[in-house]
């Protein structure tokens, strides 16, 4: 969320707009046939015995290995933009993920849905 008071604009804002041209990028590209490389999968992080999750948006929960900011472990992506299953990626607003192994819906632990990574 960007805030603009009576001091000014957010510092946040330039971090939001890089977020977004990257996301708007990446669709074009989607649209074009063009998904995420081999290289950019290599690099993308990995969410296993994943679910889907509405908090308030639609977004997944899972075990996060190799996230560039945060530590191995249970996790949640933020809001999910392009699923690809059958190619076993996600796009969320911030970055791709390669899908792992989905968990059963019924087998969501509490522990999942308590940490966002971005």
């Amino acid at each position: 969320m960007i805030f603009l008071t009576a001091r000014g604009l957010s510092p946040y804002i330039e971090l939001y707009i890089d977020r977004c041209d990257r996301l708007l990028s990446d669709l074009k590209a989607i649209r074009e046939g063009a998904g995420p490389t081999e290289a950019e999968l290599a690099a993308a992080p990995l969410i296993d015995q994943f679910s889907k999750v509405y908090e308030p948006v639609p977004c997944l929960t899972g075990f996060i290995h190799g996230h560039p900011g945060l530590p191995d472990g249970p996790g949640r992506t933020s809001d999910l933009w392009v699923v690809a299953p059958d190619q076993g990626w996600v796009r969320t607003l911030s970055r791709y993920y390669r899908l792992g192994q989905p968990m059963e819906e019924s087998a969501v632990p509490e522990e999942l849905l308590a940490r966002k990574v971005h």
